[in-house]
């Protein structure tokens, strides 16, 4: 799903989200989104595009802020509600 802007696609594998730069096809160590326990079924972004939320196949929703340039490591959920 593309941002309100349009300059960020969201894409879902199974339980994997993945966040891609769409103008020049990147697709940044760190904006890859693994939590979910079962397949990703909608993503939905915020309106400002500074991150989106999701909901997975078990109903569990996970809010999510694009990380900040510079960060390492796994992304962890802002919010969830199972």
């Amino acid at each position: 799903k593309f941002t309100t802007f349009g300059h960020l696609l969201a894409l879902q594998q199974a339980n994997l989200i993945y966040v891609l730069r769409f103008f020049t096809v990147e697709l940044p160590e760190n904006y890859v989104f693994n939590w979910h326990s079962s397949n990703v079924k909608q993503i939905n972004w915020f309106d400002d595009d500074t991150g989106f939320a999701s909901c997975d196949g078990n109903s569990t929703i996970a809010l999510w802020l694009l990380p900040k340039a510079g960060h390492t490591g796994p992304n962890v959920p802002l919010w969830t509600y199972n």
